[in-house]
């Protein structure tokens, strides 16, 4: 130890007596110094000796001197600014006065901000009414038409605002019914029937049981009357009918309601609809799509599949059905006989796949089904569910 701490002494005492030795003899030369930039140090000049290493602040070599450093500033931004709109970029434009780099950022459109809609017209039962809503940025007016509202019956079944007088189709009959009349039809065949609101002072309420059973004329039906129920088999086997819709005042579906109604390409579910049999749509091989208010508190109508909100239970699909995740199990005879679907993902929510839930579907050709393997085993699956399908297999992507 003692010997490294004499060599140490040792060299210093040689570089005092080297700097000694060419104290008056330096040969000097200047070292340039930097500019310091935004973002580089910079560095002070200096003079140097070529025989010692000594650096100093003078020529003359008086006055050792250390390195100085000059930090970097930073940029010395200055910012033009071309605002963003509703529907148009903007962009910020940075331009640093010292060493002129520029920079660009784009801002993206705001998107309007449009308040809530506003009645600005009035509909009626013979026109159409208009709200409005506008941009809190930009101050632009959307409108949108209104619906006509429903007609004000009296007894007579004639309109207190316009006098439309509505007329049932000869061979509606009506029997009694809690709250009112239950109408049927036993007249002659024909294509479009009239439901008049009221029978006999008394209002229209339901639909009977079998009341239109095998129709195979009835294509479109206009029901001016406040319907809460749909009867058992009312309009079973109507293959023409081209939709079915299920206004608000309807609150209950019977078993087999619409049962074979093949020609059928769009189901309407209304907001008051609280109970429909599990086999009231069953057949309807040329249905494309499902919807139902969103204010429906019973059913969901996401996806073009109708299901039990309670239950996550999907009781009807279509032909563009796209099984939302979360659906518990897919019914019995879902989607039977349906001649349009032809490809469907299952959510590994899925737990059961009830009997038939696609016999018969022909040109389904791709079923994939999100969960793993395992998940797939444990899946119930009811009786004859794919039956007479077009697909083999289902994809397991999980």
């Amino acid at each position: 130890m003692k010997r490294q701490y004499a060599a140490v002494a040792a060299a210093f005492v040689f570089c005092l007596s080297a700097f000694a030795g060419c104290k008056e003899h330096h040969e000097m030369h200047y070292i340039e110094g930097s500019a310091p930039t935004c973002t580089e140090a910079g560095t002070e000049g200096y003079w140097e000796c070529s025989l010692c290493g000594g650096r100093f602040s003078d020529r003359a070599g008086e006055h050792p001197a250390d390195a100085v450093v000059l930090p970097a500033p930073g940029h010395n931004w200055a910012s033009e600014r071309r605002a963003e709109s509703c529907e148009e970029e903007g962009c910020l434009t940075m331009t640093c006065l010292r060493c002129g780099l520029e920079t660009e950022e784009i801002l993206p459109a705001t998107g309007h901000l449009f308040g809530s809609w506003e009645l600005s017209e009035t509909p009626t039962c013979i026109s159409p009414g208009e709200e409005m809503r506008t941009c809190a940025y930009c101050g632009r007016a959307e409108t949108r038409e209104v619906e006509m509202s429903e007609h004000v019956f009296s007894k007579d079944n004639v309109c207190s605002v316009c006098k439309f007088e509505a007329v049932s189709t000869e061979g509606i009959d009506c029997s009694p019914c809690e709250g009112g009349a239950a109408v049927s039809f036993t007249g002659a065949a024909r294509e479009e029937v009239v439901i008049a609101p009221y029978h006999d002072g008394e209002p229209v309420v339901a639909i009977a049981e079998n009341a239109f059973y095998g129709n195979e004329t009835l294509s479109a039906l206009s029901c001016y009357a406040h319907v809460r129920l749909i009867g058992k088999s009312a309009f079973r086997g109507c293959f023409r009918l081209s939709s079915v819709d299920l206004p608000d005042s309807v609150e209950e579906v019977g078993e087999y309601a619409y049962y074979a109604c093949s020609g059928a390409a769009s189901l309407a579910v209304g907001s008051g609809v609280e109970r429909i049999a599990p086999n009231a749509f069953y057949r309807m091989e040329a249905l494309e799509r499902i919807t139902v208010s969103e204010e429906n508190l019973s059913y969901s109508g996401e996806g073009n599949c109708l299901v039990e909100r309670e239950t996550g239970k999907l009781i009807l699909g279509c032909g563009e059905s796209v099984i939302p995740d979360g659906v518990r199990e897919i019914g019995d005879n879902a989607f039977l006989g349906n001649r349009l679907i032809r490809s469907l993902v299952l959510p590994a929510s899925i737990e059961r796949i009830g009997d038939a839930a696609f016999f018969e579907c022909g040109a389904l050709v791709s079923v994939t089904y999100l969960g793993t393997r395992e998940q797939w085993e444990a899946v119930e699956k009811g009786a004859r569910w794919k039956d007479y399908a077009a697909f083999d297999e289902v994809i397991i992507a999980g």
